[in-house]
């Protein structure tokens, strides 16, 4: 497949008028990330704001840097049919993907709805990744599947994931953009609370698969700005996934926690039961190149 974002920015010319022809000619971006309605609102914000949050157009940017392609590809490849979209792209998928989250005026809020939006691509992202290491996706939510992805394994195995994304919280997004203002430093997230978010995300997507009778996998992406404070309690195996648990965190996570029991009401009892529900976790961590690094594989051998 060649498509005209598989070009470079070439300098010579104003980003914003080579941007708007590439994303006239390419299908992924005039169909499914900045269709007509979309582009005439972020179109006037695609340059960075003017507010501390520096906030610019994720696409734009990823441009600018040669990597637009690493995001389209997956359109192009799951989302597409002769240039169109394809005829089971659901109407949630097609609201949830445009590149919407730039025009809020609010900067947390803005950050928030980016990171909405990006945890939909980031399952695009991942269905890219799995098909480059020889899994075959057969089935996506996008496209009205009951799960996130349906792949089946090297091994010739059917499996139901559900992708989850970790990127920088709003409290930390909160505590940089005090320090670009003029505010206090202070110093990164707390390990504790990290490792029981993780363990939250994982839980939350093994709750959605429950009910599936094939092999259920949880795959967790984190952000490389956020991945620092995941590494220690990953890498030095403080969770006992034979019986996984909370440590104890931060009042932060205890609110955060609290509010989470609308949702989940039992989420302190049955922890662990529900996250051995599942039968393997991949957790990665995604550059700024939108590559994907393998970071754990754990295999729960349900």
């Amino acid at each position: 497949m060649t498509c005209i974002c598989q070009q470079h920015y070439d300098e010579a010319h104003p980003i914003r008028d080579s941007f708007a022809t590439v994303r006239q000619n390419c299908p992924a971006l005039r169909e499914v990330l900045l269709p007509d309605t979309a582009w005439q609102l972020a179109s006037k914000r695609m340059d960075e704001l003017s507010d501390p949050s520096k906030h610019r157009s994720y696409l734009l940017l990823a441009y600018e840097h040669g990597v637009l392609a690493k995001i389209t590809a997956p359109i192009h490849r799951f989302l597409l049919i002769d240039a169109h979209p394809h005829n089971n792209f659901t109407k949630q998928y097609r609201k949830d993907l445009q590149e919407r989250w730039i025009i809020e005026s609010d900067p947390t809020k803005r950050h928030e709805r980016y990171r909405r939006f990006f945890g939909k691509l980031v399952e695009l992202l991942v269905c890219q990744t799995l098909t480059e290491r020889e899994w075959t996706v057969t089935g996506l939510e996008a496209l009205g599947a009951c799960a996130d992805i349906i792949a089946v394994s090297p091994e010739n195995m059917a499996n139901s994931l559900s992708v989850k994304y970790i990127g920088q919280s709003t409290y930390d997004f909160e505590q940089n953009l005090s320090t670009l203002v003029g505010g206090p430093t202070i110093g990164v997230g707390s390990p504790y609370d990290a490792i029981n978010y993780l363990l939250f995300r994982i839980y939350e997507a093994a709750y959605q698969l429950q009910n599936f009778s094939t092999p259920k996998i949880a795959i967790i992406v984190i952000d490389a700005m956020t991945w620092h404070v995941f590494e220690e309690p990953l890498e030095s195996q403080w969770v006992c996934w034979t019986q996984p648990a909370f440590c104890r965190g931060s009042c932060n996570w205890d609110n955060f926690l609290q509010k989470q029991y609308g949702r989940y009401p039992t989420i302190r009892r049955d922890l662990s039961d529900i996250v051995r529900t599942l039968n393997r976790i991949f957790v990665f961590e995604m550059n700024s190149q939108y590559e994907f690094v393998l970071k754990h594989d754990e295999q729960l051998g349900v």
